[in-house]
């Protein structure tokens, strides 16, 4: 068997089932999870400063990624005020940025639009290419992705 780019394709066996049930069970864990943090942090939202930066980033998900991946930003932001630590806006948004690398959502999220193989970083308020600090965009302003189903 073959997969779309001419290497070979993994052949699922009866002996990787009990494995694959594993994954998904804890995958299905992660996202009741993300739902539930979602759901408190939507409870209690509110008009500060914080709040903002929460839906500024939502913004941003949504024109790149999708709406479909805003509850993790929501439920970043729950964890965020169970903490209560200081400067959390930024902390906040490099945790939501390294969830969506660290899963494979998109490994280059933002992904700057100078040199895509690399994410933007986040600086006074808006994106900037780390090459060479270029300012792409302001925080919640990126431009909407082609496929991000925004």
């Amino acid at each position: 068997m073959r997969d779309h780019q001419g290497g070979n394709a993994y052949k699922l066996m009866e002996a990787d089932l009990p494995k694959l049930r594993a994954l998904m069970e804890r995958v299905e864990a992660k996202l009741d999870l993300i739902d539930q943090g979602a759901r408190e942090y939507l409870n209690s939202a509110g008009s500060s400063a914080f709040d903002k930066v929460v839906r500024l980033l939502a913004d941003d998900v949504t024109a790149t990624l999708g709406e479909r991946h805003v509850p993790v930003v929501w439920s970043f932001a729950a964890r965020v005020r169970q903490r209560d630590r200081e400067d959390s806006s930024s902390a906040f948004i490099e945790d939501v940025q390294q969830y969506f690398q660290d899963t494979f959502v998109d490994t280059t999220w933002p992904a700057c639009p100078r040199h895509p193989n690399h994410p933007l970083d986040l600086a006074d308020g808006s994106w900037r290419c780390p090459r060479d600090r270029a300012v792409v965009a302001r925080l919640g302003e990126l431009p909407r992705r082609p496929g991000s189903g925004a």
